[in-house]
């Protein structure tokens, strides 16, 4: 009680009083030792939240601490369909920035989050998506379907994709798989920046590794949750 007191900086009194309101609606349930934890129907809410809601929220500390380690912009993509959806953004801190795509759509053959989809994802979801003509966005856009089909094996070897300005010119990305307790992929870490920055051997395989292990500590985090 003093303790929760002194973080809300209100008198013991009050405090008391909020929390056996909050007792009473189950937000806040009482431990063995006069403790509160968080009550059942807090829990309730919380787990009626959309799974991309819960996500975003698990994957935000994992983001903000690739961009920090990186100094780069970091989204959090899902697969909507048949496009690429951009679920969050941390931004890079550096003068020259990338654009922040929270909320839109993209195509999958342009991006790396895309092409994390595409090789992780099942037969029908590739053929029914290359099918569809592919839209040139730059002059390294991908638009074959039989060259993009053959970097589906490798990307899913390496473990990771890249995007080197095939979605915008300059603009070098790298995305990992984030999986959920059976090995599905359920949304893809990109990290992207403009290509002068990180084009070098070293720092591409710096950017990777940290993306690797940011991928399998929100996959863990999924787990727990």
């Amino acid at each position: 009680m003093t303790v929760i007191a002194q973080a809300i900086e209100l008198p013991k009194s009050t405090t008391s009083r909020i929390l056996s309101t909050l007792e009473r609606w189950e937000a806040v349930a009482r431990t063995g030792d006069n403790r509160f934890q968080i009550g059942p129907e807090l829990v309730r809410l919380v787990g009626q939240r959309p799974f991309s809601q819960n996500l975003s929220t698990l994957a935000r500390p994992v983001l903000q601490e690739i961009a920090d380690m990186t100094g780069e912009a970091v989204a959090l993509c899902i697969l909507d369909e048949l496009q690429v959806y951009h679920l969050d953004h941390v931004q890079s801190q550096q003068a020259v920035r990338v654009r922040d795509w929270t909320g839109e759509r993209t195509p999958l053959h342009i991006s790396s989050a895309g092409k994390i989809f595409l090789a992780y994802g099942n037969s029908n979801l590739v053929e029914t998506y290359l099918e569809r003509p592919l839209s040139r966005y730059t002059g390294r856009t991908i638009t074959s379907p039989d060259i993009l089909r053959a970097q589906l094996p490798q990307i899913r070897r390496q473990g990771y994709a890249v995007s080197d300005e095939e979605f915008d010119d300059g603009v070098l990305g790298f995305a990992v798989p984030v999986l959920d307790s059976h090995g599905n992929v359920i949304a893809a870490i990109n990290l992207y920046g403009p290509k002068f920055r990180i084009q070098d051997n070293e720092k591409r395989q710096q950017v990777v590794e940290i993306l690797l292990a940011g991928a399998a500590e929100l996959t863990k985090k999924n787990e727990t949750y």
